[in-house]
C-alpha cells in the first residue's frame, strides 16, 4: 500500500498541469459523479489514508464505507476500525447515529433541519469530515438525497483542471483543485484519480502548506474492495440499538450537541489522573485552583491539531493566547499516545510546550463523544460548560460568565 502512495507522490512531482477556472471542467467531475449514483443503488469501498507532516509519517487510519444511493431513504455509513474498538457511523435524512465501541457510547441526533443545525453543528460536521474528508466524487451526488451539504473539498473549488494520464498500463482522469484559504495563509492542492475504466475513485492525493511557517502536510487516500450488493441486513445488525450487544452502553439523545453542563462535579477519577508533560513532570487537575480548560485530542484528529495551531497563531498575532487573557489555563490533553517525543515535536511546532499534556486512557473516566471535546472547569472543580467546538470562544467566556455572576449572588446571601 505504501509503495503505490509513494510511487504516485513522485508522479505527481513529475506532473505540470495548465490551470484555469471553466465551468465545463468543473462540470465534468460533478457530472461523472452523478452517473455513478445513478449506475448504483448500492456502493462499498474500503479507504485507507496515511497522513504525513513534513515527509514525516503521523499516522494511518482505515474506514468501510457503505453508500445507498437511494432517494427516499438514502444511506451513508463508515465503520472506523480503531486500537479501542470500531466505530460504526450512519446518516439518514432526519438521524444521525454513533456507536463508538471503545467508549461503550450510543449517540443519537434526531429530528434535524439539516440545512441549518447539521451543517453549522462543527461537532456532527467533523464525524463527516473525518470520514470524507477528500472522497466527495462518491458523496457529491448524496447531497440533495440528504438535503445537506457535507463539506467535501474534492469538489472543485479555487484554481482547477483534469488531464488524463496512465499509470501501470490503465488509464485515469486526474482530477486537481487548488484553493487558498486562512485569507492566503493556507495553500490546499486535491489531485483526485478516477479510474476511466471502472468510473470509481481510486485514489486521492493531498497536500496543504501554511505560507507562515511553511508546515506541509500530506494525506493518501486509497480506495479498493469496492462491492455493489446490498448491506441494508448488515447495517440494521449494527444499528439494532435496542439489542442485547448494547445493554451496558451509554446512550446519548441530542437536540444540541454541544452538551451545555450547568455546573456539574467533575469526578474524582479524572482530578487524580496523571497528566504528564513534555519534560515527563506529573500533575493533575486537582492542583489547579484556577479556570481551567480540558482540551482532549489525539493525533488523528484534524481539527484538534488545527486548534492548536490557533492557539500558536493567537500568540504569535496578540502576544498571548485569548482563554489565558481571559483568566483561563489550557491543559490540552493527548488522550491516547504516550509517546513524548511525538508530542514533544508537536509542542516545539506550535509553541505549546507549557499546555500539552499525555494522559493515555483517561477517557475510559470521562464522556468524549467527539474526537475532540472541551470541557471548561470552574475554581470549585464544576463542569460550565462543554463542547466539540470552541469557535471564537464567546459561548464559553458567555458561560463562565453566567457561573461567576451566580458565584456572586450566592455570596451575598450568605
Amino acid at each position: 500500500m505504501k509503495r503505490i502512495f509513494l510511487c504516485m507522490a513522485l508522479l505527481f512531482i513529475t506532473l505540470s498541469f495548465a490551470t484555469c477556472q471553466t465551468s465545463d471542467k468543473i462540470k465534468s467531475y460533478i457530472s461523472r459523479a452523478q452517473e455513478l449514483s445513478d449506475k448504483y443503488e448500492w456502493l462499498s469501498f474500503n479507504v485507507h489514508l496515511e497522513t504525513y507532516g513534513d515527509s514525516v509519517y503521523l499516522w494511518e487510519r482505515k474506514f468501510e464505507v457503505i453508500l445507498y444511493y437511494n432517494k427516499k431513504d438514502p444511506i451513508v455509513f463508515a465503520n472506523e476500525t480503531t486500537e479501542y474498538g470500531d466505530i460504526f457511523f450512519k446518516m439518514t435524512k432526519d438521524n444521525i447515529e454513533i456507536v463508538n465501541e471503545g467508549n461503550n457510547d450510543i449517540t443519537v441526533y434526531k429530528n434535524f433541519h439539516i440545512f441549518t443545525d447539521l451543517y453549522h453543528c462543527f461537532g456532527i460536521q467533523q464525524e463527516l469530515y473525518s470520514y470524507f474528508k477528500y472522497i466527495g466524487y462518491y458523496i457529491l451526488p448524496m447531497q440533495n438525497k440528504l438535503r445537506t451539504e457535507i463539506y467535501v473539498p474534492t469538489a472543485p473549488q479555487g484554481q482547477y483542471a483534469k488531464e488524463k494520464i496512465s499509470i501501470e498500463g490503465r488509464s485515469f482522469t486526474n482530477y486537481k483543485s487548488s484553493n487558498e484559504s486562512l485569507k492566503g495563509l493556507r495553500h490546499e492542492n486535491v489531485h483526485s484519480f478516477v479510474n476511466d475504466s471502472s468510473g470509481l475513485l481510486d485514489s486521492v492525493y493531498y497536500t496543504c502548506i501554511y505560507s507562515d511557517d511553511s508546515t506541509f502536510y500530506e494525506r493518501f487516500y486509497k480506495m479498493d474492495n469496492f462491492d455493489f450488493s446490498d448491506k441494508q441486513n448488515y447495517i440494521d445488525s449494527i444499528f439494532k440499538l435496542d439489542s442485547q450487544r448494547y445493554k451496558h452502553f451509554n446512550y446519548h439523545y441530542n437536540s444540541n450537541p454541544n452538551y451545555y453542563s450547568k455546573n456539574k462535579e467533575i469526578n474524582t477519577e479524572i482530578l487524580d489522573y496523571p497528566l504528564v508533560n513534555i519534560n515527563c513532570d506529573t500533575t493533575t487537575i486537582k492542583e489547579y485552583d484556577s479556570w481551567i480548560l480540558l482540551n482532549f485530542w489525539r493525533f488523528s484528529c484534524g481539527p484538534c491539531l488545527k486548534n492548536m495551531e490557533n492557539y500558536k497563531h493567537e500568540k504569535d498575532s496578540l502576544g498571548y493566547r485569548v482563554l489565558e487573557n481571559n483568566d483561563i489555563r489550557i491543559l490540552a490533553i493527548n488522550y491516547e499516545s504516550n509517546n513524548m517525543e511525538q508530542l514533544g515535536k508537536l509542542a516545539e511546532k506550535d509553541d505549546s510546550k507549557d499546555i500539552i499534556y499525555s494522559a493515555k486512557g483517561i477517557k475510559q473516566h470521562i464522556n468524549l463523544p467527539f474526537q475532540g471535546y472541551y470541557y471548561l472547569i470552574s475554581p470549585k472543580k464544576e463542569i460550565v460548560y462543554e463542547t466539540s467546538h470552541l469557535g471564537d470562544y464567546s459561548e464559553l467566556l458567555k458561560a463562565k460568565a453566567e457561573y461567576e455572576e451566580m458565584y456572586l449572588k450566592n455570596k451575598k446571601t450568605e
